[in-house]
């Protein structure tokens, strides 16, 4: 199992133990979560690794590992997936392995998009 499957499995098992409810991710045994994409780009879209709610406000959440912080496509998500939480008055969640979390809230800053460090 790669770092990144490992940490998708890891944040489910973390989402289901917090009482998150309509969970979709990507792994087999769930359902895979929607395609979020921008208006005005409905051919650039993106689908999150994990989506979920409690009570009843909706999470996005993305699995980065050091490797993939800073790189277009990764940013390309933030910035969607941020935009998408905010109007859905719900949360976005950056799931980083342990010692990225720094350099994920650095990322995030330099964005200047609005995201949880996980």
């Amino acid at each position: 199992m790669s770092v990144h499957d490992n940490l998708v499995s890891q944040l489910i098992t973390h989402l289901v133990g917090d009482s998150f409810q309509n969970i979709k991710a990507d792994l087999s045994e769930y359902d895979p979560p929607d395609a979020i994409w921008w208006t005005n780009k409905s051919d650039e879209k993106f689908i999150p690794d994990a989506t979920a709610t409690k009570n009843g406000v909706p999470f996005i959440f993305e699995i980065e590992t050091a490797d993939s912080i800073g790189i277009e496509h990764s940013d390309a998500q933030w910035e969607i997936f941020a935009a998408s939480a905010s109007k859905n008055n719900g949360h976005f969640c950056l799931y980083v392995e342990k010692g990225a979390e720094d350099a994920a809230k650095q990322r995030v800053l330099e964005l200047g998009i609005t995201a949880e460090v996980w």
